[in-house]
């Protein structure tokens, strides 16, 4: 998620850019966002299309993309950090190819920068919380940012468990902890988040064990553990807010797969509740 993380989430048809570490380069190398250096602002583009390949297999979560945005506010040189399968990858980089940004100045005059982007997939809507708010954290603590893009993940968690437990914080373990994998430790730190929108964190921890069930091959025990906390961190979502759509239908893809694993009457008891979340969510206004 970030890199490998923020998987999912999570996440997430919402846009975000956040600055990348503020250093002083040659003047022919891209400048970073920070001190003098204002960030870009998008004006236009295309908003990425989710493919319907990854729509059938209910592939969720975020594309991280770095690129150069240049002195006319083109984007050049887009790679990516983080994708996802099912083409959400290459949605993300033919959508932002196309955007156009106001061009990071220096001193008032434009300059190239790099620039990282997160595109995020949801089956629908926008969970902008949990976005913004990790956002912000990279904002405010470009180190971090730096071990994120590196993929430096055990030092990104240490960085941040040295630090006291604000939301932002909170938040950051927790896209850390779903980046490694570690499930039931992101569900004790997403249940431990006292910011804004709890139910948001919780629906992320939903989302990043459902991207991770779509994923490589698990072996049963694995499989049916992720499974567990997705099931209980959506179940604790709904919990917080009894209308959350995207909650349900999450919540039901979960209850779903793990039907495959069990028998009856076991398999037909979670099909029927996700039959029942999946009406619930149909009427849901």
């Amino acid at each position: 998620m970030l890199a490998t993380f923020l998987s999912p989430l999570a996440l997430l048809l919402f846009l975000l850019a956040f600055p990348a570490l503020a250093q002083a380069p040659p003047a022919e190398e891209p400048y970073r966002v920070g001190d003098q250096v204002t960030r870009p602002e998008k004006i236009a583009g295309v908003p990425p299309v989710y493919t319907e390949e990854a729509r059938k297999a209910g592939v969720t979560g975020v594309v991280i993309l770095e690129a150069i945005i240049d002195e006319r506010g083109d984007v050049v040189n887009l790679r990516v950090l983080k994708g996802l399968p099912k083409g959400l990858d290459q949605a993300a980089l033919d959508a932002v190819q196309t955007w156009k940004f106001k061009p990071a100045t220096l001193d008032g005059q434009p300059v190239k920068v790099y620039y990282t982007l997160t595109v995020n997939f949801t089956m629908e809507g926008k969970d902008e919380g949990t976005a913004r708010l990790f956002a912000k954290l990279l904002q405010e603590n470009p180190e971090l940012e730096s071990l994120m893009r590196s993929q430096r993940l055990p030092e990104a968690l240490a960085y941040l468990e040295g630090r006291p437990a604000t939301p932002e914080i909170r938040m950051g373990r927790c896209v850390v902890l779903a980046a490694l994998r570690r499930f039931d430790e992101m569900l004790a730190e997403a249940r431990a988040y006292d910011g804004p929108d709890p139910d948001q964190i919780l629906h992320f921890v939903a989302l990043i064990a459902l991207q991770a069930v779509n994923g490589p091959p698990l072996n049963e025990e694995a499989r049916a553990g992720i499974l567990d906390t997705g099931i209980q961190a959506a179940t604790e979502a709904l919990a917080l807010r009894k209308d959350y759509r995207q909650a349900m239908r999450t919540k039901s893809r979960l209850l779903r797969e793990k039907a495959k694993l069990a028998i009856d009457p076991q398999r037909a008891a979670l099909l029927y509740e996700a039959d029942e979340l999946d009406q619930r969510a149909a009427e849901s206004p």
